[in-house]
């Protein structure tokens, strides 16, 4: 069984919602860093279906956050007044198309982890291509999210659907593109 999609050796594979996940790729082996070279934030926008403003008892927590380089800020739904549940959704405006093999998400250290979410990227905001549908860690470590294939996109959808608890918040601290060495 070859993985067309990656270029790489032979792998077994499991048939997960109609769609192959390759074991080694996957299932077992962990991301590494020297696989995939981080693209640079350049002007990189971002919004969201809701965030914490700087009025509240807390600290705020604008999608902006996600690219500011600083892993105190954080990106977090609105926790204050009213506080919607999910799904929340985050849209990456990245100004220019760019190949993009996947991207690494850090989670905040807190409880309101987001659980699964859906990908899509686009170059006009009109048409979007599913890139898939992931399930993240609840851990505060970096988790790699690689595309079955590379895409060129300008836009990037994060549909968060579900969180690691009941609680109907999220929050993260960056997301970074990549593309593989």
């Amino acid at each position: 069984l070859k993985n067309n999609s990656r270029g790489r050796e032979e792998v077994p594979f499991i048939i997960t919602n109609n769609r192959p996940k390759f074991i080694y790729y996957e299932c077992i082996k962990p991301p590494v860093a020297s696989e995939y070279r981080l693209l640079p934030y350049v002007n990189y926008t971002c919004t969201a279906s809701s965030e914490e403003p700087e009025e509240g008892p807390y600290e705020p927590g604008y999608a902006k956050f996600l690219f500011d380089s600083d892993t105190t800020n954080n990106w977090h739904s609105r926790y204050t007044g009213t506080c919607p549940s999910y799904p929340h959704w985050l849209e990456i405006d990245t100004r220019t198309p760019k190949k993009v093999d996947g991207f690494v998400i850090k989670l905040r250290g807190n409880e309101n982890k987001p659980r699964l979410i859906k990908v899509s990227g686009s170059n006009d905001k009109k048409e979007w291509q599913e890139v898939g549908t992931f399930e993240l860690k609840k851990i505060n470590k970096p988790q790699a999210i690689y595309f079955r294939e590379t895409m060129k996109l300008r836009y990037l959808k994060i549909d968060l659907l579900s969180g690691q608890n009941e609680e109907p918040h999220s929050s993260i601290t960056y997301i970074k593109l990549f593309q593989n060495k």
